[in-house]
């Protein structure tokens, strides 16, 4: 069955991101929930995302604001070196189930030429948004450096099978964190789980269920100067169903 998709419907999820927590927080206590407002900006030498190349050197942006365990926030990229830029504008919510467990919802609009591409089509066969829930398990405060994310695409420009019908594209990756000095260190394996069958790839590129993320990210804060510090890290990242590599550099502004 076809479900048609109401015109404004980017319009009513931003709107409804912005509102569920302070709602929720009236309803339960009548008080507004401790709230903060959190904006960076990420400097990348490439920008690499889950074990495929989106774009050349770029400035990620970020906006976040969080009230009790609700946060809805916007995530872009914009490469300014290559000939064929890559643009992104996402918008997300979460929330904290338990101090283990957070889920988020994210709207994805990616597309190498906004002019091309009209961010409020939702039809699902031209949108350019994909829509994907995000479960993850942290279990840090466990006193286990251990982090598992499973991710699906649920509506939009995921892979299709050969009749049409989406993938569900779905991918699993597993973190393992440690520090040492100074300096915070990260392992991380990435699955890619389904296919659309027929060797046709996934989401992910793959034409079977595979390996597509591997590698190790190491993370520090240099001082700059007595009032202001510089987080910086730099990751060896590969794709070994694809074959890639990619060294991939990364420097942080916030607040």
């Amino acid at each position: 069955m076809k479900v048609k998709t109401p015109k404004y419907i980017a319009l009513l999820f931003a709107i409804t991101l912005f509102a569920t927590p302070l709602v929720n927080a009236q309803e339960a206590t009548d008080v507004l929930p401790k709230y903060s407002f959190f904006i960076n900006a990420d400097f990348v030498s490439r920008y690499v995302w889950r074990g495929q190349q989106l774009g050349t050197m770029s400035v990620q942006p970020i906006l976040e604001f969080s009230a009790g365990n609700f946060t809805v926030g916007s995530f872009g990229s914009a490469s300014f070196a290559g000939d064929t830029p890559f643009q992104e504008a996402d918008l997300y919510a979460s929330y904290q189930l338990h101090p283990t467990i957070k889920l988020t919802v994210t709207d994805y609009f990616l597309t190498r030429d906004f002019a091309n591409n009209n961010y409020f089509e939702y039809r699902p066969d031209s949108t350019g948004h994909i829509v994907e829930p995000t479960l993850t398990f942290d279990a840090s405060s466990l006193g286990v450096p251990i982090e598992l994310l499973v991710a699906a695409n649920i509506y939009g420009a995921d892979a299709r099978k050969t009749n049409g019908d989406m993938n569900y594209s779905t991918y699993a990756e597993l973190t393992y964190k440690k520090q040492i000095g100074a300096t915070d260190f990260s392992t991380f394996l990435g699955f890619s789980i389904t296919t659309p069958g027929n060797n046709l790839p996934s989401f992910y590129g793959n034409t079977k269920p595979a390996v597509v993320n591997f590698g190790l990210k190491a993370e520090k804060t240099i001082p700059i100067t007595s009032k202001f510090s510089l987080p910086v890290s730099a990751a060896l990242i590969t794709n070994p169903d694809a074959g890639n590599i990619w060294l991939v550099f990364t420097a942080s502004l916030g607040n």
